[in-house]
């Protein structure tokens, strides 16, 4: 089994009174990868209350289904626990990719930025705005 710590990253990070969570995607998924990767996204938002996640796929070049498949999967939990979803670093062959595996969040939009800290910041006015949809507190 790969190492999970040493080929992603799941952060807490804040940005003004916003807590969110970070994954740094660095490299394709397997299935059990995937797997772990969904269960400590959602206990770290579970645990720390997070009103974001960003998903930081800067320097991926390269997507496949199994990919694809577990984004969604994460946004889709993510929004769940309330959770407002970002992607950020998207190349554009990455992004034509996605959308041609057919990436989708069924439960609404996803807020896309170049940079980690855009997205936050996106992710920030988005919620101070009201436009939180999703979930009832």
């Amino acid at each position: 089994m790969t190492n999970f710590h040493a080929t992603h990253l799941v952060q807490r990070r804040r940005h003004g009174e916003l807590t969110c969570v970070v994954v740094r995607l660095v490299r394709e998924l397997d299935d059990t990868l995937a797997e772990l990767l969904l269960e400590t996204l959602l206990g770290k938002l579970f645990m720390h209350g997070a009103r974001g996640v960003v998903v930081d796929l800067t320097g991926l070049d390269v997507v496949d289904s199994t990919l694809t498949n577990g984004l969604s999967t994460m946004l889709e939990c993510a929004q769940c626990l309330g959770a407002r979803p970002a992607l950020a670093g998207v190349e554009p062959g990455v992004a034509a990719t996605l959308v041609d595996l057919g990436f989708h969040v069924r439960a609404g939009r996803v807020t896309s930025a170049r940079t980690v800290e855009g997205a936050m910041t996106l992710i920030a006015s988005d919620l101070e705005r009201g436009q939180r949809r999703h979930y009832v507190r």
